[in-house]
């Protein structure tokens, strides 16, 4: 069985924070932060209004983790089951909770466009495919949660991985780096054939196109797999390599604010999709090989558990965001409450109640399903693939 107890890489876990919280504050919107005549500020919320772009991140992550985490040097190998049920136990229970915390804003907004039993019919069809997890391959139905689209890939990156995991592993490592580089190409160049068809077409301009190429699970799987192919590659690793690197991770952080800094003159698409996912990559990989003050700063305990709680951070803001929001609407609180004050309050409030989900809810629900669904019986094969350096 492969080595699912390997130990943590911390300064993964804590960058999970940070890209939970760059998705938080661009969903948050922050209107105080376009105040005309501010040059700062102008360039402030470009960065802050493509806070989109940490869900690439994320799947890269997500792949890398489970390679590292699944697979050693040479091979790689399986229990279907037991995969299936760590992945069903580390997802669903907070994902569950976002949609109920998110059930009643998606209903007073659909009772807006579709009012009476139009509205409560449409709410019943998203819910039961936002309870399948299946929204991401519909993006409207993820009204009850926005967020909850990427948990919804998330669960076809699960399906797919022992079997893309098999034929990543049958790579050699010199091969692994062009493997790499392809999958990044074709991440970029779906986007941009889109925007040679159709210059107008833009992420949030509510067509069939652009919801498909911005969420469908099949089109985003290529940041997974890149991810997987450089955990294989990482694994396969000599130890003497193993150094500081925090200079290299740094620089790679700042070109990518650099970039979307630029992000009025960039398809939204192309950024959305596949541009940064090679300085992700380099994010990742490097600040998982450093072994110097970028690793020790981000193994700071309290770091480590905003890390542990990001994945509740980035499920439940959005539906709290939203109640609220209806609270100050219906007791007439926005004309007392300036943007920049709430926007503040907010954060102040929702990173507590984020680590006592982590606490309460996800790791207790999390170890029970385990137990639970480990005691039935069913059958699932073990898959595994043995290869050379």
């Amino acid at each position: 069985m492969a080595l699912t107890s390997r130990s943590r890489i911390n300064s993964l876990t804590s960058l999970r924070f940070f890209a939970a919280f760059y998705v938080m504050i661009f969903h948050l919107e922050p209107r105080w932060l376009t105040l005309e005549g501010s040059f700062l500020l102008g360039w402030t919320a470009n960065i802050i209004h493509c806070g989109y772009i940490s869900v690439g991140f994320f799947f890269i992550l997500s792949g890398f983790v489970l390679a590292y985490n699944y697979g050693e040097q040479s091979h790689i190998e399986l229990d279907l089951k037991k995969f299936w049920i760590a992945r069903f136990s580390r997802l669903y229970p907070v994902f569950l909770l976002g949609l109920i915390v998110g059930f009643f804003p998606a209903l007073a907004s659909l009772q807006r466009s579709d009012p009476g039993a139009p509205g409560i019919l449409k709410l019943g069809s998203y819910a039961l495919m936002n309870l399948s997890l299946l929204n991401a391959w519909y993006y409207p139905s993820s009204i009850l949660n926005y967020p909850g689209w990427s948990l919804s890939a998330e669960a076809f990156f699960y399906c797919i991985f022992p079997f893309a995991a098999l034929k990543i592993w049958e790579i050699r490592r010199p091969r692994l780096i062009g493997f790499m580089v392809f999958i990044a190409t074709l991440s970029v160049l779906i986007p941009l054939i889109a925007f040679w068809l159709r210059p107008d077409l833009s992420f949030g301009s509510d067509t069939f196109l652009a919801d498909l190429i911005g969420n469908n699970p099949l089109i985003r799987s290529t940041e997974f797999l890149l991810g997987i192919a450089a955990g294989r590659f990482f694994l396969t690793r000599p130890s003497s390599e193993d150094r500081p690197y925090g200079w290299l991770v740094f620089s790679l952080i700042i070109f990518c604010f650099v970039v979307v800094s630029f992000s009025p003159f960039i398809p939204g698409l192309l950024l959305r999709n596949g541009l940064l996912d090679l300085p992700f990559l380099g994010i990742i990989y490097f600040s998982a090989k450093d072994k110097g003050r970028w690793a020790r700063m981000l193994s700071f305990g309290p770091l480590l558990l905003l890390g542990e709680s990001s994945y509740a951070l980035y499920i439940l803001h959005v539906p709290f965001r939203d109640l609220n929001l209806a609270f100050i609407r219906k007791f007439d609180f926005a004309a007392r409450l300036a943007s920049s004050v709430w926007f503040f309050v907010f954060i102040a409030g929702i990173i507590p109640v984020s680590i006592a989900v982590y606490l309460k809810v996800e790791e207790p629900a999390r170890k029970w399903l385990k137990q639970r669904l480990s005691s039935r019986r069913i059958e699932c094969p073990v898959v595994n693939a043995e290869v050379g350096i």
